[in-house]
């Protein structure tokens, strides 16, 4: 199935290539380019009383363990779209998680990411951080997989090697990879190159839900800012995208947080 998918993709791309190539160059030199959030990328703090809703999920008591995130990937995981990481996916998810565990927990999040990074660069970051236990870890890859037109099979390895570095070395409880967007509707895109380039988010998609599926302790998450019903103008009139037509807002990355917080009690509640 995968393959005639990929073939009937590549049937296409050659025969819009004429169109595609002018098309990209224009979107490379006029693109609106937002840098990554500023601020501190380690946020620690000991959790907060049990009875806060700082994100409308109810509190898991997990008194004495400490409790560490690491967010690893791509612009988005770095916050581009947001001025501060307190803005970003980083500072969302940590009052999430700080809402989340109970006054005792001493609940830590570190971010590793950086624009432009495709799975091969998340996956040689990785392996050049120094070793340390994690619970979760959210993995934000893909677009850029898309854009620079990376194999299917090389993503399929790194996707693997990927989660297989956070479970034998970190020693992961769980890993979230987060679902590519929607970007056959990222406004920033014209016709038919958001297309092109929809149709191999979906496929790529694809590939890492077949492989995660087959993975202990992990999962795909299919954020609501993602969706990949959503057209055009519905991801505009949202207010979830920054306004490069490419990043999440701060609103989309609340909205991530939110989801990624629900996931991470789900884990916690089944765990206990």
């Amino acid at each position: 199935m995968i393959y005639f998918k990929l073939f009937a993709l590549n049937l296409a791309l050659l025969a819009m290539l004429p169109i595609l190539i002018p098309q990209a160059l224009w979107v490379r030199s006029h693109a609106l380019r937002l840098p990554e959030a500023e601020g501190s990328r380690k946020f620690q703090v000991p959790g907060v009383p049990c009875q806060s809703t700082a994100c409308n999920t109810p509190a898991v008591s997990q008194a004495g363990k400490d409790f560490d995130v690491l967010i690893i990937g791509d612009s988005a995981a770095a916050g581009v779209g947001a001025a501060h990481q307190n803005d970003a996916l980083s500072g969302a998810l940590f009052r999430c998680l700080t809402g989340l565990y109970c006054s005792d927990v001493m609940v830590t999040l570190d971010v590793e990411a950086t624009t432009g990074f495709t799975s091969s660069d998340v996956l040689q970051r990785l392996s050049l951080l120094a070793p340390k236990p994690v619970d979760v870890a959210l993995v934000s890859v893909g677009v850029n997989d898309v854009t620079k037109f990376i194999s299917t099979r090389q993503f399929s390895e790194n996707i693997r090697a990927i989660y297989h570095l956070l479970h034998n070395e970190f020693s992961c409880q769980h890993v979230i990879f987060s679902a590519l967007p929607p970007m056959h509707a990222f406004p920033a895109i014209p016709q038919p190159l958001r297309y092109v380039l929809g149709a191999r988010a979906r496929l790529l998609n694809f590939v890492l839900e077949s492989h995660v599926n087959s993975f202990l302790k992990a999962e795909v998450l299919n954020v609501e800012l993602m969706r990949p019903d959503m057209d055009v103008n519905q991801l505009h009139k949202s207010g979830l995208m920054a306004e490069d037509g490419f990043h999440p807002s701060p609103k989309g990355y609340t909205l991530w947080a939110q989801q990624v917080a629900e996931r991470i009690k789900h884990v916690a509640d089944n765990a206990n």
